[in-house]
């Protein structure tokens, strides 16, 4: 005789076949989620960040959004640590997390891989990369592109260049502004870029160089450093034009110069 299938049966062992499955999910991974990221959301000057953490347990900062303070800053530039714990994400910890009337230039130590929008800084003119290898992501990534929507990203003309030119992104420029640590061995050659309009002078001086055993004595027109640099006077070349009347990138480099201590 043939035997009956037992629908009901079946109906009962796939209940519990789903429920495990949801329990799995909402413990496991649930779990998981929870652990990467804290809830609690902490401020640090101009910024607010949230800790969250690796998969191999390893604090980090991602940063969330600006302050009030920093809500009031024109250039802002992210650290690359908060209580000496790195800074490894820019995100929004909610819709009104970025938001300036202000801001128009954001310095980014790296190329940060998980970005936020900045639709609701309406005067950001440029986001700028200062560090940044050749062999570093560049335009093959896409997220960061999308995040900055109608914004341009300069780049170390060096590590621009050296991508060909159909992996490059619309939104990715080389920055015509470079302050070099003029020295062998160092961290890496380039030290700060900037983006700055032709025949306009370098309004923004970063922080001074640091080099153990040395002093840092200023910024030079050439390497030998013989003729400094004065913000006040001198200024980038003049646009040129090709053929087609299309501007022609000029880099300006500025070298450091040391003494030993």
């Amino acid at each position: 005789m043939k035997k009956k299938f037992n629908f009901e049966g079946f109906l009962l062992v796939a209940s519990y076949f789903l429920i495990a499955m949801i329990i799995h999910f909402v413990f496991i991974y649930g779990f998981r989620w929870n652990k990467n990221y804290s809830d609690k959301e902490y401020s640090y000057g101009y910024y607010l960040y949230r800790y969250s953490y690796n998969e191999y347990g390893e604090t980090r900062v991602r940063i969330t959004g600006l302050t009030e303070a920093g809500k009031e800053q024109e250039i802002l530039i992210i650290p690359e640590k908060i209580n000496d714990i790195k800074v490894e994400e820019i995100s929004s910890g909610s819709k009104k997390a970025w938001i300036s009337n202000k801001l128009k230039k954001l310095y980014l130590p790296k190329n940060y891989l998980y970005c936020t929008s900045f639709s609701g800084c309406p005067n950001l003119e440029a986001v700028i990369i200062i560090n940044f290898e050749k062999n570093d992501y560049l335009c093959e990534d896409l997220s960061i592109w999308s995040s900055f929507s109608g914004i341009y990203c300069y780049y170390p003309a060096d590590a621009y260049f050296s991508k060909r030119e159909e992996n490059r992104q619309e939104a990715a420029r080389p920055a015509n502004v470079a302050f070099v640590y003029n020295y062998e061995n160092a961290p890496n050659n380039i030290y700060w870029v900037d983006i700055v309009p032709y025949g306009a002078k370098i309004n923004f001086i970063p922080e001074d160089p640091q080099r153990e055993g040395y002093r840092f004595v200023g910024w030079y027109k050439e390497p030998e450093c013989i003729n400094k640099w004065d913000f006040e006077i001198d200024s980038v070349p003049e646009a040129l034009l090709d053929d087609e009347g299309e501007e022609i990138f000029q880099e300006k480099r500025l070298y450091a110069k040391w003494d030993r201590i």
